[in-house]
């Protein structure tokens, strides 16, 4: 059962200029994603889809392997979800392998560990009806009861009728009160490659994690799209690693 690894790396962004290539901690955001996927002894193989000509060196050098990057998939209104089927495409045009499974990194989102990995690609091994296994992070904090929208007037309101979540009188003001709240927090997704075959199958809005979706649970994972966020990444470097088995990302 083929296992591949696919990093996704733009090279400019609009809402953070040149993130993928940020240095924090005294690499570049990329090398940590890069280097920490490396170490998995379960991905048989690794390809990186950039535009970006640094990227695609670097990680060369590190044994992987570049899907060249059509422009129209290299601008704002690209979604990730084409960069992997079209990643997927190229591979099975490409690549002789048959492949069965898919690790899906971003270049902006260094907040996993190997160990992590493999223990999502034996968890698709052991439950054949789960569609892929995903990092998760609680932040009860954003809990869609407390999300407001500013109307045409200037003031607040739910983004959400707040009927849509069940017993009104269940609500308090407490962070904690409705139960804990998972984000994914695109620190990785092992995905079967049929959900990117049959995209449309998929469950809003990340569709290429299909249906039935495991959690790997973790603390304060995130994307990096903005500056305010380097500090929580430099957090994660520090002292999630420790905590969930990875003993450097050198």
């Amino acid at each position: 059962m083929s296992v591949v690894c696919i990093l996704t790396a733009r090279k400019n962004s609009k809402g953070y200029p040149g993130k993928n290539l940020l240095e924090v901690k005294g690499k570049k955001l990329f090398e940590w994603v890069a280097l920490e996927a490396s170490k998995s002894k379960l991905i048989d193989k690794f390809f990186v889809n950039t535009d970006s000509f640094e990227i695609m060196t670097k990680l060369s050098e590190l044994g992987w392997n570049a899907i060249p990057r059509p422009e129209k998939l290299a601008g704002d209104k690209a979604l990730s979800e084409d960069v992997f089927i079209q990643s997927l495409e190229w591979l099975n045009e490409n690549d002789s392998s048959e492949i069965h499974m898919l690790v899906l990194l971003m270049a902006n989102s260094p907040t996993f560990t190997f160990n992590e990995i493999d223990k999502a690609i034996n968890i698709l091994r052991n439950y054949p009806t789960y569609d892929s296994a995903v990092t998760v992070s609680r932040y009860n904090m954003w809990s869609p009861v407390r999300a407001r929208r500013i109307r045409a007037d200037g003031l607040l309101e739910p983004f959400v009728p707040l009927s849509c979540f069940g017993k009104m009188d269940q609500f308090t003001s407490g962070r904690d009160s409705q139960g804990d709240v998972w984000f994914a927090d695109m620190g990785f997704s092992v995905v079967r490659a049929k959900n990117l075959q049959d995209i449309k199958s998929g469950q809003l809005p990340q569709r290429w994690m299909g249906q039935n979706i495991y959690p790997i649970c973790h603390e304060g994972g995130l994307d990096l799209d903005y500056p305010y966020q380097v500090g929580q990444i430099e957090w994660w470097i520090d002292n999630q690693l420790k905590n969930n088995g990875g003993k450097s990302k050198s």
